[in-house]
């Protein structure tokens, strides 16, 4: 499979350095920008323990933007609840 995809990748020409692996970074990214739970996306990726998971994540700009109002929310009903 790497072979094959290292043939595709040349013939693409695009400008960069990849594997089948990056592959799978690249998809637990598009996970987490989706709001996956990270427990599931663990769950998919077959890991056994959180923090790999988190090492296949990469913060994106969209991630971010989708965690922020999410984390103002929070903030405001905790600060307003007391």
């Amino acid at each position: 499979m790497q072979g094959a995809f290292r043939e595709a990748l040349n013939q693409s020409s695009l400008p960069t350095q990849a594997s089948v692996h990056t592959l799978r970074h690249r998809g637990a990214t598009q996970l987490l920008e989706a709001g996956v739970n990270r427990r599931l996306m663990q769950a998919y990726l077959g890991h056994a323990s959180p923090t790999t998971t988190s090492l296949y994540t990469h913060l994106t700009v969209k991630a971010e933007a989708l965690g922020s109002p999410a984390l103002n929310r929070l903030m405001s009903a905790r600060c307003w609840a007391r």
